[in-house]
């Protein structure tokens, strides 16, 4: 486990560029430990599993005749699930503070972490959503295009566990993608 000391001096490492010279593998190891200490970490007894935020419909399905059936579900309760993978407040502060700190461009790395958090957090702050967003416009603008990395963090965005309104594509996010698309084709065009 990734206490939250760790976390923060892992970040500071990052933002101060020392930890990109400890080797090729250091940005897996900010990404892993990251990820772990703020969505997968704090899973609780009997919580989400990885193989529990891929759709299995045949399972979904066997569940829902056992609920008919039963009458209810012998699981812990929904909110017991989700408190054990989400982001808290404070702990999406942190992440915002130390991404945010040096302006809202961010690096590959940054970007691979966001998509991974996302990608995994069943719930998190509006706030930490929020600047994902405009940290990927201004990423997206400031590299003049949209990298296989920023594709995933929208995806996750969209998609994930925690995504407004989980399969389908909200309005707000659609808007947002549309936005993202254009300031790309816009600062590729010379004009």
């Amino acid at each position: 486990a990734v206490s939250a000391g760790e976390v923060r001096q892992l970040l500071d490492l990052h933002r101060s560029g020392r930890g990109a010279a400890m080797g090729p593998g250091w940005d897996d190891l900010l990404i892993e430990a990251v990820v772990e200490h703020f969505a997968l970490d704090h899973a609780a007894s009997g919580g989400w599993a990885d193989a529990d935020l891929r759709p299995d419909w045949g399972r979904a399905l066997r569940r829902t005749v056992d609920a008919l059936a039963l009458g209810s579900l012998p699981d812990q309760p929904l909110s017991t699930r989700l408190a054990g993978t989400s982001v808290s407040a404070d702990s999406a502060r942190v992440l915002v503070d130390a991404l945010g700190a040096d302006g809202l461009v961010l690096s590959p790395v940054e970007v691979r972490l966001l998509a991974r958090l996302f990608a995994h957090a069943v719930a998190y702050p509006l706030s930490m959503r929020a600047f994902a967003w405009k940290a990927l416009a201004a990423t997206v603008a400031a590299d003049r295009a949209l990298t296989a990395c920023d594709a995933d963090l929208v995806r996750a965005l969209v998609t994930g566990p925690a995504s407004c309104d989980g399969i389908a594509v909200s309005r707000s996010e659609a808007d947002m993608i549309v936005g993202i698309t254009a300031i790309g084709a816009a600062s590729r065009d010379p004009a």
